[in-house]
């Protein structure tokens, strides 16, 4: 593998392609072609920037790149001048030249902007292909086929097979795969690297392939991935820490703060963060704020609009309507919005325009989220990236401490590149049908083992994916008796359905309704994942600021009841968390160490504090916070985990296992340490983990119970017993869904109930659909083999385990974990909750926006928030109160209003005019509050009954909205008796 990086820093010796003769120039600009060059010179481009100088060269003579540099560095001029330049050089042709590849729509939407100024000026055509391009663009795009095409991974398959889009491709020369770190960690990624090979064969001849990325933990993996069977992929690699600068925050509660968490009915912790978090939002011109789960992104921006509803601050994440996703984009771009409030949904480099703060909100859990959050911001030349990690807890900020200095010496967390997924090669296989009747089993391999992915595919394993997919009822492909070869069977209507409903390697989850028993009162929506790993009567788990208690599981509904001691009812389920790597909980163990050897030496935690903080990106008083529990724990004569020593102490019922273990082992190490403790008490017991701890909740169980079943694994075969634990999981069983529905096993709208997932195991066992299902367990959601090492080095002693006994009070380290997971609760009364409920109800609809618009002049348009509307709403322009709204953007409203002047109302256009002309009619009849009512998750008839009733935006009309959607939302999931 070739590296570029700042050693072989490329500067005024570059040689001009094709020229023999050495020759001195100024900068990479001057290798393009002369009309690029003007364009280079008109867009006010002086100096080439670090990774242009290193790529275009590369490039331009042809050679697979992989191009690793920080967000707004220019990576994407980098790759796409040289190969502008290359295009205008060559005679034009029809058809393809270019495929740009983007993992999200959004990019697509970006780089259209951003390239199309290039393709036009030098006549060159360029259009983005996805899954809402209309039918319109798609004919034309078969008929005069763009020179570049925007498309998406999914996409991609369907130009494979189309018998025009197919012809088109034979012409392409280039591929672009932009975000690649995204795609090469999911099966996303092993499906574009079967379809560029297929790609290959179908040119019979190589494409050059350049990916662009800004964090990349293994560049050289990547680029293998990248290449496939292209060859060598060079890599240029600029690095990201000497651009960045983080801060942590670790926010302590004053008064102000004791009067705000009275206003929001929250604890005066969280005050001080929402208190210290609005100052660096208000000193910034626009900042990002990240959060690690969905629901805490809603419940923040929920505090923020509750605190002051004209903060101009909204959320953004993937379950958010795409109009809502939209508008939070240009609202940043506008500088209309402060800040958005975001999930890994805006970790790429989706365009909104200038962010000069990144605020992580908890820790990042691993370096590479860091990077690449942090590197959202300073999105300009030469501007350094800067964000502030703001942390609630102990183990919260020693972690952060952690990971800040690893992201800032730039130790990032391997790639972790899918191995062989059956899934993701199935679709494929139907994809080599739809264009070629009939393969051969060598020729189909041949071809599949040129992508990364799947270079260790044996025979034996093809053909039993094959004799599978021969064996499905309704079967399109039939496999011939001496194995050698295969064709399609069947009629089209089974093989295409199957082929276009599978395009997509993202999961489908589906979603229960959680229902208070009693009171048969909506609670909220869980996924499928939480529901087969934890829907068991019994368990708690966190939603709505309550701890709930599962009873019953019965179709899409969960029915709960409030637990009656949260905390005791330890453990909780509060979300699908990002992983903390067992890299990063080792040198979290291992600073504990540091701790103790240092109070043992005499040293104060002051003077401790301020010697780590020489070798971490923060201040002493930050670390002395983080580290206090695990000193005071010393002190009290107590022994300290580390990263080398498993801790377990029982308060009350509960078992804490200490182990810096990070996320997935201990996750793995939580289910053996279950069964075993079952088979021992005869009894199943809770348990759950986290990055440094597993917790056992029951009365029976002992501390030297749980240090006796870690030690003897020494006397048994550990392994079959942690996959037997693996496969009982929830984890495994929704993989297992899921492969079964990507896999044609089971339709994708069929009910995945629990008994029918406990046939599936058994009737899929050793197939290689459960085959798939155990591998993306043991690959992102367990570690296993990890889990192994560690119970081997406990076994023979190379990883000490203490037991401190029953305990009057938890160690300090074991009161912060306790505390800090009932503290998550942030509880309400019962007597506050239905008032608190109508209060975010209010806020949530009037820190909506949407496009407001006149019917009657058809002339004025714009986006407006609820809560600035008048009471009475009137057009500025001629006075009328024919004003409509729709959830569309302006530009398209403005558009459907010129069509109506027109009287040339159709297609998408009719829909938002129709949209406004029934809004028009209730806003103009009852003003702000219709505006509103609309805004709500209710219906038209409902909205007017509840108009009827109250006309004004008082607690009773937010009080009928909140219980008109908590109706719909029981309608909406089907009643428990049909």
């Amino acid at each position: 593998m070739t590296h570029l990086g700042d050693a072989s820093r490329m500067g005024p010796q570059l040689i001009t392609p094709g020229n023999e003769n050495t020759a001195l120039i100024e900068s990479a600009f001057d290798l393009l072609e002369q009309p690029v060059r003007k364009l280079v010179e008109e867009k006010g481009f002086i100096e080439p920037t670090d990774p242009q100088t290193k790529a275009i060269e590369p490039i331009l003579q042809g050679k697979n790149v992989l191009l690793v540099a920080p967000t707004a560095t220019g990576k994407t001029e980098a790759a796409f001048l040289p190969i502008l330049s290359l295009l205008i050089a060559r005679p034009r042709t029809k058809g393809n030249k270019v495929i740009y590849i983007t993992p999200l729509r959004a990019l697509n939407r970006d780089l259209m902007e951003r390239l199309q100024w290039w393709c036009s000026k030098l006549d060159l055509s360029i259009s983005v292909r996805h899954g809402d391009t209309s039918k319109k663009e798609r004919k034309s795009q078969a008929e005069s086929p763009p020179d570049i095409m925007v498309t998406t991974p999914e996409t991609l398959q369907i130009l494979l097979i189309g018998r025009k889009l197919r012809h088109h491709l034979l012409s392409v020369r280039h591929v672009i795969v932009d975000e690649v770190h995204e795609l090469a960690e999911s099966k996303r990624g092993a499906q574009l690297t079967l379809a560029l090979e297929r790609l290959k064969r179908l040119r019979g001849k190589d494409v050059q392939i350049i990916g662009l990325s800004a964090t990349v933990g293994t560049p050289d993996v990547v680029a293998d991935f990248l290449a496939g069977s292209s060859g060598e992929c060079e890599v240029i690699y600029v690095p990201v820490a000497k651009s960045m600068r983080v801060e942590m925050a670790y926010p302590k509660a004053g008064p102000k703060d004791m009067a705000l968490a009275r206003q929001l009915y929250t604890f005066p912790g969280v005050a001080a963060r929402l208190r210290y978090m609005r100052d660096v939002i208000e000193g910034s011109k626009s900042t990002l704020l990240f959060t690690n789960t969905r629901p805490m992104s809603e419940i923040l921006g929920s505090r923020f609009k509750l605190w002051d509803i004209s903060l101009p601050i909204t959320v953004h994440h993937g379950s958010l309507a795409a109009e809502r996703r939209l508008r939070a984009e240009r609202g940043l771009k506008s500088q209309s919005l402060r800040s958005v409030i975001a999930t890994s949904s805006l970790e790429l480099g989706i365009d909104v325009g200038h962010i000069d703060m990144v605020i992580q909100y908890n820790s990042p859990r691993q370096a590479t989220r860091l990077v690449q959050r942090v590197g959202r911001s300073g999105h300009r030349v030469g501007a350094v990236s800067r964000g502030v990690v703001v942390v609630r807890n102990p183990d919260d900020a020693l972690e952060s401490i952690v990971i800040a200095g690893r992201a800032m010496t730039e130790q990032l967390e391997p790639v972790r590149i899918p191995s062989k997924p059956m899934d993701a090669l199935m679709h494929e296989i139907v994809g080599l049908l739809l264009t070629e009747w009939a393969w051969s089993v060598e020729d189909a391999l041949s071809l599949i083992k040129r992508a990364h992915n799947y270079r260790e595919l044996g025979e034996e394993e093809l053909f039993d994916l094959l004799k599978f997919m021969s064996s499905l009822p309704s079967r399109f492909l039939l496999l011939s008796h001496d194995g050698r070869h295969f064709r399609r069977s069947g009629r089209t209507d089974r093989i295409y359905p199957y082929y276009f409903e599978n395009l997509s390697m993202i999961p489908d989850v589906k979603q229960y309704l959680v229902v208070e028993q009693e009171s048969e009162e909506p609670i909220g929506i869980l996924d499928e994942p939480f529901v087969l790993e934890r829907g068991k009567p019994g368990t708690t788990f966190i939603m709505a600021g309550t701890v709930w208690t599962v009873v019953q599981v019965y179709k899409d509904r969960v029915y709960v009841e409030p637990a009656k001691d949260p905390l005791s009812a330890v453990p909780f389920w509060v979300g699908q968390e990002i992983p903390v790597p067992f890299e990063v909980a080792q040198e979290v163990g291992s600073a504990w160490k540091k701790v103790e050897e240092a109070a043992k030496a005499g040293l104060t935690v002051g003077a401790l504090s301020s010697m780590l903080a020489e070798g971490y990106p923060s201040s002493p008083d930050f670390i002395e916070r983080a580290i206090k529990p695990a000193y005071d724990q010393f002190l009290m004569g107590i022994p300290v985990p580390t990263d080398k020593r498993v801790l377990v102490e029982k308060w009350k019922d509960i078992c804490i296992v200490h182990l810096t273990g990070g996320t997935l082992i201990n996750r793995a190490l939580s289910r053996f340490v279950s069964e075993a403790l079952m088979e021992e008490v005869g009894e199943s017991v809770a348990v759950n983990e986290d990055a440094y701890r597993i917790y056992v909740k029951g009365g029976a169980i002992l501390p030297e119970t749980i240090v006796e079943i870690f030690r003897k694994s020494q006397d048994e075969d550990i392994a079959p017993r942690v996959i037997s634990t693996m496969e009982k999981s929830g984890y495994f069983k929704f993989r297992l869904s899921q492969a079964a529905r990507k896999m044609g096993v089971v339709e994708r709208a069929a009910e995945v109930t629990s008994d029918l997932i406990d046939r599936l195991m058994e009737a899929l066992r050793g197939t290689p659909v459960y085959k798939e299902a155990f591998r993306e367990t043991v690959e992102r959601d367990m570690d296993l083999e990890g889990a192994k090492r560690v119970l081997e080095m406990i076994a023979d002693g190379s990883w000490e385990m203490v037991s401190v006994g029953e305990l009057q009070e938890p160690t300090p380290l074991g009161k912060e974990a306790l505390k800090w997971m009932s503290g998550r609760v942030e509880s309400v009364p019962l007597e506050r909750r239905r008032f608190l409920r109508t209060a975010h109800t209010r806020v949530k609809l009037l820190g909506q926006a949407r496009t407001f618009a006149c019917t009657k002049c058809k002339r004025y348009a714009e986006d407006v928030e609820l809560y600035s509307l008048p009471d009475e709403i009137s057009c500025p322009l001629c006075g009328s109160h024919s004003i409509g709204m729709a959830d569309a953007d302006e530009y398209d409203v403005e558009m459907a209003l010129a069509k109506a002047r027109d009287g040339q109302i159709s297609g998408p256009t009719k829909a938002i005019w129709n949209d406004l002309v029934s809004s028009a009619r209730l806003i103009g009849k009852y003003g702000k509050a219709a505006a509103v009512a609309l805004c709500s998750r209710i219906s038209r008839k409902e909205a007017m009954e509840i108009l009827n009733q109250e006309g004004s935006l008082t607690g009773k009309f937010f009080e009928l909205i909140f219980d008109a959607e908590r109706k719909r939302l029981l309608r909406r999931f089907r009643r428990p008796d049909g």
